[in-house]
């Protein structure tokens, strides 16, 4: 059966991170045009916020490999929009679903605006591969927007580059969220 190892390249290359670096100026870029007269504006709770997550993330590896990731998570963000979160997900390549491990990312987020349907947010921190042990240490960033359709439910949409000396696993995930 092939490994991750054998659909991802080498990791003895220089650091490469530009394209996270230009990912994040462009997200960064784009949220004042999400936050833009707000609809309806409401303070923030003034409790932490407890919100889990599934997804379907299709990627790429530096542009060459297709890749689909299958996970959930959650975060729990304070009252001043920072929060924590965590995801644990199923990465293969998008031709051989057999092909795979898991991927996790732990890290920090800020979720902004004022906008009770529309969360803008950015993140970064530490991602993981697995396949029974750690096989690849790797940094993330990254953001998105959730929308939220009632009190308890909504759905996000993010864009997130694991990122490690030249190898760029970047996604572009749709999921479910809930409070």
């Amino acid at each position: 059966m092939p490994t991750m190892r054998s659909w991802h390249p080498s990791l003895h290359n220089p650091v490469a991170v530009a394209p996270s670096i230009a990912l994040l100026l462009l997200f960064a870029g784009s949220v004042p045009a999400l936050a833009q007269e707000p609809s309806e504006t409401v303070p923030r709770p003034d409790t932490i916020s407890k919100i889990a997550n599934v997804f379907v993330a299709p990627g790429t590896v530096n542009g060459r490999a297709a890749t689909i990731r299958l996970g959930g998570g959650g975060a729990f963000i304070w009252p001043s929009g920072i929060g924590v979160g965590l995801d644990l997900g199923y990465l293969s390549d998008a031709t051989r679903l057999g092909a795979g491990a898991g991927l996790f990312s732990a890290g920090l987020l800020y979720e902004f605006g004022d906008r009770r349907d529309l969360r803008p947010y950015v993140r970064g921190g530490i991602s993981g591969l697995f396949d029974g042990v750690i096989t690849q240490e790797l940094f993330h960033v990254g953001g998105g927007v959730t929308r939220w359709y009632g009190d308890d439910w909504g759905m996000t949409f993010d864009v997130r580059d694991h990122f490690y000396y030249t190898t760029h696993i970047l996604e572009f995930s749709v999921g479910f969220v809930f409070r």
